[in-house]
Formats: C-alpha cells, structure tokens, sequence
C-alpha cells in the first residue's frame, strides 16, 4: 500500500465558525455531507476543494512536515502577489504516497478561505502551488491526542479493518487531518481519510 497524509482545504463552501462542526472549533473548515457514519468511521463527501499545497519528495525527516508547514503559513501570511494575509483554516492535510525508487512524497495543503475564493493570490515561494481538486467521498475515522506517524498508522490499520472491503477504496495513498495547533494540550481532533471508490 501507498500512503498519503493530507491536510484537505475547501475554498467554497466553507463554513462560517457558528455552523461548523464543534471540532473546527473558531476556524474555517470545509463544508461536507456525512453519508453514513457508525463506532468506528464515518463516510463523507466533499465538494470542489481549493488548496495551496506544497511537497517534499525524498525519504522521512523528522522536520520534513515543519518545512512544509511553514511555506505554506508565510504563504497565508502574506507572502504571495497580493500581499494577502489570510485566516488560518482547518484541517492541515497532508498526503503522503510512494514516489518508487525516489522515496516517498508528502504534500500539504491549506485550504484557500471562502472570503478569498474570489481573487486567490498567488504564490511568490515557488515550492507552494494553488490546485482545485473535484468532488470526492471519503472513508475518515476520527481520534484524539497528537497525530504522530505510529498513532496515525495505527488508526489507518483500524479503518481498513472495519471497511474490510479493499475494493472500495483507494489503497495507493491514506491522508490525515489535523485540526488543532500543537499548543492545543486537551480536546484534540485528528482524522484518517481513504477515498472511497465503489
């Protein structure tokens, strides 16, 4: 299996902070529909996402992830043609996939606000790009405390488990989402995501 770790961001259709869901807390995060949900996942589907993304290609270090994170927030914060700042949206996504003989690939993604859907500046760091990416339906189990590697494998081993059903989804890439700061100690959200196929 490949594997992807995504932090996925929708530029219209987000929701404002009274009508999202309690784990976006304050923040913007995307509008979806829970299609079905039980214990262990929930199915959801997504509208068009907009992203500023950016990636690494090469084998794991532990600072890879804060690189990536930090083109991508002083893109938000005004490094761009606009000289833009921009409210820091949720989740972070970032996807990881095999990059064969080259290592493996993460790219990570900052969704675009809705209030800057309309006139999304660009880049200038020629690392971040802007991508819209079409409707999809997702296979997400949800958990708490910090997303490291071991324990976002280990909740990835659990949502295969209970689909149990590997042609419904995609087995090239996984993603996960982070919705809170690593300052944020209690009431932690983070989530694994297969796309659903069939």
């Amino acid at each position: 299996m490949m594997y992807l770790l995504v932090a996925v961001l929708c530029v219209s259709g987000g929701y404002v902070s009274a009508q999202a869901p309690a784990f976006c807390k304050n923040a913007e995060c995307p509008q979806f529909n829970t299609i079905s949900s039980n214990q262990n996942y929930a199915i959801r589907q997504y509208g068009p996402l907009t992203w500023a993304t950016t990636s690494f290609v090469g084998q794991w270090k532990s600072n890879i992830l804060g690189q990536l994170f930090g083109r991508l927030f002083n893109y938000i914060q005004g490094n761009n043609t606009l000289g833009q700042v921009m409210p820091m949206t949720v989740p972070v996504l970032t996807r990881i996939e095999s990059a064969g003989q080259a290592g493996t690939k993460y790219t990570m993604h900052f969704m675009i606000p809705a209030s800057n859907s309309r006139n999304i500046p660009g880049p200038v760091d020629p690392n971040v790009s802007l991508m819209t990416t079409p409707p999809a339906t997702y296979y997400i189990r949800s958990f708490g405390g910090y997303a490291n590697g071991q324990k976002s494998m280990s909740e990835l081993q659990t949502l295969v488990n209970s689909i149990n059903n590997p042609q419904t989804y995609d087995d090239n890439f996984f993603m996960t989402a982070t919705y809170d700061s690593p300052s944020v100690k209690t009431n932690r959200h983070n989530e694994v995501w297969l796309q659903k196929i069939a």
